[in-house]
């Protein structure tokens, strides 16, 4: 099965496993077992050490190898998330170990794909499902928005500070500053802070004392790209934190449905 090699290398170089048992596979799905839980390595480069990030890492990733395979997506093509949901709970099969990833194309231009939504399923009594809704970009038009915004050396050009600056200009609204840390993804510089880190950086605020967003439930929206040149406010408003660049809100996070409806927009 070309898609259990695919999986068993991701499996084997990012998790530093020695493999996976009970393959198999269908139409719209992968099941498999894993000898120890996943801990991504991206999340050891967060803030926070929230099992449900590290569960959106886990996603993101099956969910970029697997899928790009399974739907013959160009390796140079890029995702970027537009909606992504974890919910906890006791979710699949019964082993904290058995990892279900479910597929549904929802979008396509002249047949090629470009739009996906996946389930992660994680088993267990204390199991969890991270559903991601992606745009898949062809990389014409990924260099196109880069000339755009005159950031197509974005991978030679280190950002201007080391460390972000986090500063409160008001009630319920912070300034950030993003550093170069925030635009790195699995080592490598990326043209945006990822949706990822965005969810982070919402944690890192609320520990200090926004609304919260770290417990074991949330959800995120992102309407557009975060430039990591710019600095960019946060809001909180209604149990949700609200991301704010160039006057144009770029990026919602929440920790339950009752947020999500009552968010603004």
């Amino acid at each position: 099965m070309p898609g259990k090699t695919r999986v068993t290398d991701v499996i084997i170089s990012c998790y530093a496993m020695s493999g996976i048992r009970d393959y198999r596979e269908t139409e719209d799905a992968i099941y498999f077992g894993v000898p120890e839980p996943l801990i991504d390595p991206q999340s050891m480069a967060f803030r926070s050490h929230a099992g449900v990030l590290n569960d959106m890492a886990v996603s993101h990733r099956l969910s970029l190898a697997v899928g790009r395979h399974k739907f013959g997506m160009p390796e140079d093509s890029a995702f970027a998330i537009r909606r992504i949901e974890a919910s906890a709970g006791r979710h699949g099969t019964a082993m904290a170990r058995e990892i279900e990833l479910h597929f549904e194309v929802t979008a396509k231009r002249y047949g090629a794909v470009t739009g996906l939504k996946t389930v992660l399923l994680i088993g267990g009594a204390t199991g969890r499902a991270v559903t991601t809704t992606f745009d898949v970009i062809p990389s014409a038009l990924a260099t196109f928005v880069r000339r755009e915004r005159k950031f197509l050396d974005f991978a030679e050009v280190a950002m201007g500070g080391t460390e972000p600056q986090l500063s409160i200009i008001a009630e319920g609204r912070f300034r950030y500053h993003p550093s170069e840390g925030d635009r790195v993804s699995d080592g490598r510089r990326v043209d945006h802070v990822p949706a990822l880190t965005l969810i982070d950086i919402a944690m890192s605020v609320a520990e200090n004392g926004s609304p919260g967003t770290a417990g074991p439930s949330l959800w995120a929206e992102f309407f557009s790209y975060t430039d990591p040149r710019i600095s960019f406010d946060i809001l909180t408003e209604a149990g949700s934190m609200i991301f704010v660049q160039n006057d144009k809100r770029v990026a919602i996070v929440g920790k339950d449905e009752s947020g999500r409806r009552n968010s603004p927009g």
